[in-house]
């Protein structure tokens, strides 16, 4: 009888060790699996969504020093307002360049649709502010006046598209950081419920 009762702990003992073997297995798994998505959506933030909501955010800080310069040169006709607006809005189509080659790259077309026309509407705002300056300069106010008409319009067009794309990727990098954390609070809540029904089972 002993014997068998020997025999019949041991496999209750054996049982356990296996039922644990298995907890650990679970958890490493679960583990694994969750850290996998949160590296994923990491990734996704530093080379995604934080980038080009940097890049919108520079192009819209372009967009208003281009406009900023054209009023100073209508106003001085002074040679580095005209140069600084050009200086400026090179360095906006470097970015926009940047950008529809990264969408490209991820096949992503419809965005690089948008952004190609949103670079057409930047050169079509850059020529007209040119205009306008050169025009309060040497046709006086009147004139100058006539064109302010057609570049105001595009500012705001520049200006509600970048707003979009700016608060888009703003919801967007909000959401994903609640969604790492939601994530990495599972995997700590998943690893302390196992944990615990480990120390349970060996007391």
């Amino acid at each position: 009888m002993k014997f068998l009762s020997n025999l019949k702990i041991k496999y209750i003992l054996g049982g356990v060790a296996v039922f644990i073997v298995g907890l650990l297995l679970i958890n490493g798994i679960l583990n694994y699996a969750n850290l996998d998505r949160i590296k994923q959506d990491v990734s996704k933030q530093k080379d995604d969504i934080i980038p080009n909501l940097l890049d919108f955010n520079e192009i819209e800080k372009d967009a208003i020093q281009v406009q900023q310069f054209f009023n100073d040169a209508s106003l001085s006709n002074a040679k580095d307002s005209f140069d600084n607006a050009k200086l400026y809005f090179q360095k906006g189509n470097k970015t926009l360049d940047s950008l529809i080659a990264l969408h490209t790259k991820t096949n992503e077309l419809e965005v690089v649709k948008s952004l190609q026309k949103f670079k057409s509407n930047f050169a079509i705002f850059y020529k007209t502010g040119l205009k306008m300056a050169n025009a309060y300069t040497k046709d006086g106010s009147k004139a100058g006046n006539v064109l302010m008409k057609q570049f105001d319009p595009w500012v705001d067009t520049l200006s509600k598209q970048l707003d979009t794309w700016i608060k888009e990727h703003e919801v967007e990098l909000y959401s994903n950081s609640l969604e790492i954390n939601k994530k990495v609070s599972s995997t700590i809540d998943t690893a302390g419920i196992l944990s615990i029904l480990i120390i349970l089972l060996t007391l």
